[in-house]
C-alpha cells in the first residue's frame, strides 16, 4: 500500500505533538488567535512559572552556567524550563523536529548528582541544554532533512560536534526543522510545514537554519547548533535578533552532518553556534577546539585556538554594492551606518570609489 506524503506528514507531525506533556499543551484558542508577535505569550499563557520564565529570559548561556555552576539553579531546573519553553515555541511557530524531554531530564539529574557527589563540574558546558539543526546526527533523534522519503530515519550515533558537547556537560533535547535539502533562506517543507518568526508570524524566520533561529529567538533554547553554505546561519540569525558565525569550513567537524545533495562538494558547509551574545558563541568554538577534532575527523585542520589581539584602529573594507545584485535601502542605510559607527570608534574604512558614490544614495534619515 502506497502512503501518500500528506498521511506521512500528518503522522510525523502529529507523533511529535504525542511527545509534548499534556499538561504543556496550549488552548485550542490561544493557538486560533495568535498575535503576530508571540513573544509576550509565554508568560501570557501561564504554563511556565515565573522561575522558569526568569531562567528562559536570562541574558545568554554563560549567565546561565555561572548559576548552575555555583548550584543557585540544579541543572534539571534548568532543563526542564527550556523544554517547556520549546514545547510551547513549537505550538507556536512550528519550529520543531523531533524532541528528546525525557531523555535530557534524565542527563540533567545525573549532573545534579555528579555535581553533588564530587563538587565538580563534568564540564564547561555542565548543565546547558542545546538544541541542533535537523541535518545534524544526534543517537537516537531522527534526521530527515526535511524529506518525506525520510520521515522515519534515526540516526544511529553522534556526530562528532555533538559527542564534543556532549562530554563537555551539555543536555541535548530537541532537534529542529530546516527546508527540504537545506538550500533555502525560508523554512518550509512538506513534511512539516513551515516555521515561523516569533518576532512577527507574517515574516520568514530565516533558512535554511530556520528552526533554530525561531526557537533561540523567542528564548527556546539558550543556543543552538546550526549548519551554513551560503547564509544559512547568517540568515536565521539576522532574522530573530542573533549572534551567530559561519566558521571557516575544516574549522570544525562537519562529520555526521547531512549534505541535502550527496557528493556536494564544489562549496563546502560549515557548523557553528547561533545565540544571544558574543561571548556564547566563542564560548562553544573554544569547547569544539579543546577537544582536537582533528584527531577524530582528518578533513579538519590542526590548529589550536589562538586569540588575536584587537587592534584599536582598524581598517575594515566596505562593499556597498557588488555591481550586480543592488541592495535595498534599508541594508543601504544599515551599511552607511554601521560604517559611521566605525568612524566614530576610531577606525578606518576602504571603499571602491564607485560603490562609495552609489552608497550617497539613501540617506541616513529616509525610511522608505
Amino acid at each position: 500500500m502506497v502512503t501518500s506524503w500528506e498521511n506521512t506528514a500528518a503522522t510525523v507531525q502529529a507523533a511529535l505533538k504525542a511527545k509534548i506533556p499534556k499538561e504543556w499543551l496550549l488552548e485550542e484558542s490561544g493557538l486560533s488567535s495568535k498575535p503576530k508577535n508571540v513573544l509576550p505569550v509565554f508568560k501570557s499563557c501561564s504554563l511556565l512559572s515565573d522561575k522558569e520564565l526568569e531562567i528562559t529570559d536570562v541574558q545568554d548561556c554563560v549567565a546561565h552556567l555561572e548559576k548552575v555552576h555555583s548550584k543557585e539553579w540544579s541543572a534539571l531546573e534548568v532543563t526542564v524550563a527550556f523544554c517547556k519553553r520549546a514545547a510551547v515555541a513549537h505550538q507556536l511557530l512550528n519550529c520543531l523536529m523531533d524532541i528528546d524531554f525525557v531523555g535530557a531530564m534524565q542527563r540533567a539529574k545525573e549532573l545534579d548528582e555528579h555535581l553533588a557527589s564530587t563538587g565538580e563540574v563534568v564540564g564547561p558546558l555542565h548543565g546547558l541544554p542545546i538544541s541542533f539543526k535537523d541535518l545534524t546526527q544526534v543517537k537516537g533523534m531522527k534526521i530527515t532533512i526535511g524529506f518525506v522519503a525520510l520521515a522515519d530515519t534515526v540516526s544511529e550515533k553522534d556526530a562528532i560536534a555533538v559527542q564534543t558537547l556532549r562530554q563537555a556537560g551539555a543536555v541535548v533535547y530537541a532537534k529542529t526543522t530546516m527546508p527540504q535539502t537545506g538550500m533555502a533562506i525560508e523554512t518550509t517543507s512538506n513534511l512539516y510545514g513551515r516555521t515561523l518568526n516569533p518576532f512577527n508570524i507574517d515574516l520568514s524566520c530565516g533558512g535554511s537554519s530556520g528552526g533554530e533561529g525561531s526557537l533561540n529567538g523567542c528564548h527556546g533554547a539558550p543556543i543552538g547548533i546550526a549548519t551554513d553554505i551560503g547564509g544559512s546561519i547568517r540568515a536565521p540569525a539576522s532574522f530573530n535578533g542573533l549572534y551567530g558565525v559561519r566558521p571557516t569550513s575544516r574549522r570544525f567537524s562537519y562529520l555526521g552532518n547531512t549534505l541535502g545533495f550527496t557528493g556536494q562538494t564544489a562549496i563546502l558547509s560549515s557548523i557553528g553556534p547561533v545565540g544571544r551574545s558574543l561571548r556564547d558563541i566563542e564560548l562553544i568554538l573554544k569547547v569544539w577546539n579543546a577537544f582536537e577534532p582533528w584527531l577524530y575527523d582528518p578533513a579538519v585542520m590542526a590548529k589550536k585556538w589562538d586569540p588575536v589581539p584587537i587592534p584599536k584602529k582598524a581598517t575594515i573594507g566596505v562593499m556597498y554594492w557588488d555591481e550586480v545584485v543592488m541592495p535595498h535601502p534599508p541594508v543601504q542605510r544599515a551599511l552607511k551606518l554601521v560604517v559611521e559607527r566605525l568612524i566614530a570608534a576610531g577606525h578606518e574604512t576602504i571603499a571602491n570609489a564607485l560603490v562609495d558614490s552609489l552608497s550617497n544614495t539613501i540617506p541616513l534619515q529616509e525610511k522608505g
